[in-house]
């Protein structure tokens, strides 16, 4: 009866287990909806399974050692599902670790500029596989350490609701009814686990007697109520039972961070309105700050500037001789921003009731208060519009006080420099060297999916591999590009037109988020580039149609013509010292924060070679396990009991495990029978051990003695008898002293 009820229990305790592994595998593949691709969704789901693997392990061990041996297994699963070219034989180094490190700090920074699903970054990664672990350990610990009936559900059911979301698609049926069926299996295995009294978990004949009637009618009642009470609620088909009054979805722009998720919002929202009879870029802030990851303002916020005094201001001194006047009445509608978008540059600015900041450095209009939907205001802009050929005889780098705008940060590596150079090699003037730059990239393929990112590791990758990417990427690009140079420049970051009507009225919205490149001319001013293919300023085509007079052929590699151009003596003469690096063939560091594909040769190679060091190390390890748990034994009856365990570990190598319940005496006798072994030791040492751990007194000396020498003998013995190969396979199996 002992045997049968022990047989029932640990059945019931792997039906519980098995729908926990199941629940860690759907949990990992709904959340890897967050990410594009297929191998994002497998790799959460193996950290879940691993997860669960470990927590099932120790589930009988200490929850501090359960929890420290978890998180080492994490350490390892991160090495080889998110950073495997860091990892020696699948086993995590210092490179591994400045991996990790640089990936979780760099991971605010990518989840606040992507947008679900994301491309598969390092970081976002990293922080994929320590929620789906958690939430994994998480709900083992609550099923089998608490005997908890909900509460496991919590942790994946909190993943899958974020995953459903944050992503455009929205919650999938095929993701919730998979989790309700894992969820249904976990509260069933849970209550078997609890209540034996439902019957037989597997066959049998299960729900006898006057308990299990009143059950299924009360299954039969609560079944028949969830299907008929929620068609008689009220809300069903109707309205809201209790109406509330939510005020109106605002849209901030962050140019300091990203603007692609700007761009990518969906249904795109009207941000403001331009009544204008000219059409134009309009500017909210400009960057002039490169820090080596993003560009920002040294004065985001105008405080270095003047009070706009209403209800009319004038902002600007006398314009350029060659300049386009545009009068604007802007219409603020979902646009929630502290920067006033207008025509660069403002001349004049009108608004009432609204306290704004002029910086005519940085060239920002902001405010303290954020104007509210139905703000208007107007402003008369001065557009620079000189010449192709006047610019074409001004060089930037003429200018006086242009170190601050000239700056990159130490780290900027030397192929920037060289890429400059070898882009620029054939133009005479520094007009032509910024052309020749603009359009190489306008020979890029214009993608707001991407990859994300403006630093410098990102920048050399988009320039020499991917050469496809958004706004805020082309135009970081020529500007690093143009101050590696020498010559001043910054990002803008503002709007497009946007989309006009009959009555000159233009309508922006999130679509028409955009960034582009401003280089510091003498006597103009800032003068606006356009490298973002698809692209072009209405107030400046003489940019991208100057190229065919003023610089033919120019582009360099990686142009429109794919002709590549070499550099000049002056350029060879600078880089003489300068390894030469190829152009096009680099690979992205690790370190970088980027995911170029799930490397899945290199990743079996990586497991294969972890599993032959395990196999090695296994038998050693076991070895040394079972002696030092012999040797802490200080006590005559702890030294008996240490050498029934160690023979119970022996055993178990050879495929004789002993069974949970079962006596020194029931086990001995079963080893017997099973290998035909003499029964003078098995006794000796079943009598010394139950001894050991039955009486109350402590046991002589000798008789600790005794079992060590017995243990040690039955189990050569037991080798003996079974053979040179099972021997084998036992040393490699991983089991230690209990």
């Amino acid at each position: 009866m002992g045997a049968a009820r022990q047989a029932t229990g640990q059945t019931d305790r792997r039906v519980l287990v098995a729908a926990l592994f199941a629940l860690a595998a759907v949990t990992g593949v709904s959340f890897g909806r967050v990410f594009t691709g297929t191998w994002p969704a497998v790799r959460l789901a193996i950290a879940g399974l691993v997860a669960t693997g470990v927590a099932a392990l120790l589930a009988r061990r200490h929850l501090g050692l359960s929890l420290l041996a978890s998180t080492a297994a994490l350490v390892v699963a991160i090495g080889v599902l998110v950073f495997p070219s860091t990892t020696w034989a699948g086993l995590p180094t210092d490179d591994t670790v400045r991996a990790v490190v640089g990936a979780m700090e760099r991971v605010g920074d990518r989840a606040s500029a992507e947008v679900a699903p994301a491309p598969p970054f390092a970081s976002l990664t990293l922080a994929s596989v320590i929620a789906v672990w958690a939430a994994a350990s998480a709900s083992h610990a609550l099923a089998i350490r608490s005997r908890s009936a909900v509460l496991p559900l919590l942790p994946p059911a909190a993943l899958l609701a974020f995953a459903g979301v944050v992503t455009d698609q929205g919650p999938r049926p095929g993701y919730v009814a998979a989790f309700l069926a894992v969820a249904f299996a976990v509260l069933f295995g849970g209550a078997v686990l609890r209540l034996r009294s439902w019957g037989p978990t597997l066959g049998g004949r299960a729900g006898a007697g006057e308990g299990a009637r009143w059950a299924r009618w009360l299954g039969v009642a609560a079944l028949g109520a969830a299907l008929v009470v929620p068609g008689v609620l009220p809300g069903l088909e109707g309205g809201a039972v209790l109406e509330l009054d939510r005020p109106a979805a605002r849209v901030m722009i962050s140019p300091i961070v990203d603007i692609r998720p700007s761009l990518l919002q969906r249904p795109a929202a009207n941000l403001f309105t331009v009544q204008t009879d000219v059409s134009a870029y309009w500017r909210l802030v400009s960057l002039d700050r490169f820090n080596g990851r993003v560009w920002t303002s040294s004065d985001p916020s105008a405080q270095n500037g003047e009070v706009v005094r209403a209800p009319i201001d004038v902002l600007s001194g006398a314009p350029p001789a060659e300049a386009m006047r545009i009068e604007q009445t802007i219409e603020i509608g979902e646009l929630s921003s502290p920067w006033l978008p207008a025509a660069y540059r403002p001349e004049t600015v009108a608004m009432d009731g609204l306290e704004a900041r002029w910086d005519p450095v940085a060239d920002i209009l902001a405010t303290d208060t954020e104007p509210e939907p139905g703000f208007r205001y107007r402003v008369v802009s001065t557009v620079p519009e000189p010449s192709p050929e006047r610019l074409d005889g001004l060089d930037p780098a003429d200018l006086a006080g242009g170190s601050r705008l000239t700056a990159l940060p130490p780290s900027t590596p030397t192929r920037i420099y060289q890429i400059a150079g070898e882009l620029t090699g054939d133009a005479r003037t520094p007009f032509q060297q910024l052309l020749a730059i603009q359009e190489h990239l306008r020979g890029f393929t214009y993608d707001e999916r991407a990859p994300a990112g403006h630093g410098i590791d990102d920048l050399l990758f988009f320039l020499e591999r991917s050469q496809r990417g958004y706004c805020e990427q082309f135009a970081g690009t020529m500007a690093v590009l143009a101050r590696a140079l020498g010559y001043p420049a910054r990002v803008a970051v503002g709007f497009t037109t946007g989309e006009p009507d009959q009555t000159g009225r233009y309508t922006v919205t999130t679509g028409e988020v955009h960034a582009w490149p401003e280089i510091l001319f003498p006597e103009y001013g800032w003068i606006a580039f356009e490298p973002t293919p698809t692209r072009s300023n209405p107030t400046a085509p003489y940019l991208t149609e100057a190229t065919a007079g003023l610089a033919p052929g120019l582009g360099g590699r990686g142009s429109r013509d794919g002709q590549a151009v070499g550099t000049n003596a002056s350029e060879r003469e600078a880089f003489a010292g300068v390894p030469q690096a190829p152009l096009l063939p680099i690979r992205r560091r690790a370190a970088a924060g980027d995911d170029e594909g799930f490397p899945l040769r290199e990743t079996i190679l990586l497991l294969l070679a972890a599993t032959a060091v395990v196999l090695l190390l296994t038998p050693p390890a076991k070895a040394v396990a079972r002696r030092a748990a012999l040797a802490g034994a200080r006590s005559p009856r702890r030294r008996a009991v240490a050498a029934f365990r160690l023979l119970e570990a022996g055993a178990a190598d050879l495929g004789l495990r002993r069974g949970r319940g079962e006596t020194p005496w029931e086990y001995h006798a079963r080893l017997g029978r099973a290998l035909g072994l003499r029964g003078d030791d098995l006794d000796r040492l079943a009598l010394i051990a139950g001894r050991a751990m039955y009486a109350r007194d402590d046991l002589p000396p000798d008789q600790a003695g005794d079992a060590v020498a017995t243990a040690r003998r039955v189990l050569r013995e037991l080798r003996r008898r079974t053979g040179p190969v099972r021997v084998l396979l036992g040393s490699i199996r991983p089991s230690f002293v209990r």
